[in-house]
């Protein structure tokens, strides 16, 4: 099974989980807030829980990495890099440069890098531009 997180969409997160034919399982929306990164967490144990899963069941992480906002692509990361390290899976960052792709069409995208699936790989984030820091 596939988890796959955008949460680079205006005021929402995706959350959604495939099959290993690719096909989607279920999906979910969560609204921005605050404190986002926890509702993330929460977020991802609920879909899982409503499709009878656990992160067990998870065989790869699909992670939208950019270009967005350094917050939103920071807290995406350091959650699914988290988990995949924790339960040794890979996660493959995928990036939205167009900004207009169908949140599949990312995840079909994603899934045809060349990956150890069992294996550790952490997703790097893609900013898609200089630092602005002042």
């Amino acid at each position: 099974m596939y988890l796959f997180l955008n949460n680079l969409i205006k005021e929402k997160v995706y959350l959604a989980l495939f099959d290993n034919q690719k096909k989607l399982i279920k999906e979910r929306f969560l609204f921005k807030e605050k404190r986002a990164g926890a509702k993330l967490l929460k977020g991802i144990k609920e879909i899982l829980l409503d499709n009878g899963s656990v992160l067990g069941d998870i065989e790869t992480i699909v992670v939208v990495n950019g270009p967005g906002r350094f917050s939103a692509i920071r807290k995406a990361l350091s959650v699914v890099n988290t988990i995949g390290w924790l339960e040794k899976i890979p996660v493959l960052g995928v990036s939205n440069n167009k900004g207009d792709k169908e949140n599949k069409d990312l995840f079909l995208k994603a899934i045809k890098k060349d990956y150890n699936k069992g294996t550790f790989h952490m997703a790097l984030p893609y900013y898609g531009k200089d630092p602005n820091i002042t």
